[in-house]
């Protein structure tokens, strides 16, 4: 999947609060996602 999105807000950092670490990263908005192999974009009420 190519996000085609990729800024700030569209990602989400935790971070553990005894070590301060980084705990996770979730990409967020594939609203213009396609598939790598595909030709489609993503549309309204569509799931990939």
């Amino acid at each position: 999947m190519i996000h085609r999105d990729i800024k700030p807000a569209n990602i989400i950092v935790t971070r553990d609060p005894d070590t301060n670490e980084i705990d996770r990263v979730v990409m967020l908005d594939f609203g213009i996602a396609k598939l790598a192999d595909g030709t489609d974009l993503t549309a309204t009420n569509s799931l990939v």
